[in-house]
């Protein structure tokens, strides 16, 4: 049995908001949104990824995949940007990215060492 109904519930309920808000701010009827509430209706992909978006969770989260709301929250803010930037980096600055962090953890190994 899908967790969905029950996940989308709590984090309604959470944020103390009606079933007309959330519907109002998804552009959805508030009984299409109670569908999905009440498990009588499943939401497609895209309904997924918009529900996710809005309550700031994962879609894995969402349908029962996992039991952390969002693992973006789980890492620092500056690791976050880093795998965000490192989507637009060339393929010679990854190569040179991947030779810096080497050097970086063979630095802290040898501090580690003289300890």
């Amino acid at each position: 049995m899908s967790l969905l109904p029950e996940r989308l519930r709590e984090l309604r309920g959470k944020l103390n908001y009606t079933q007309q808000r959330v519907a109002d701010d998804l552009s959805i009827s508030r009984k299409l949104l109670s569908n999905y509430e009440c498990g009588t209706r499943e939401p497609d992909i895209d309904m997924l990824q918009t529900l996710a978006t809005y309550y700031f969770v994962s879609v894995d989260y969402l349908i029962g995949a996992s039991t952390i709301e969002n693992p973006y929250q789980q890492i620092p803010e500056f690791m976050s940007k880093l795998l965000n930037d490192y989507n637009y980096l060339s393929n010679e600055s990854v190569e040179d990215l991947e030779k810096y962090v080497t050097l970086l953890k063979i630095r802290d190994n040898a501090e580690q060492q003289k300890k």
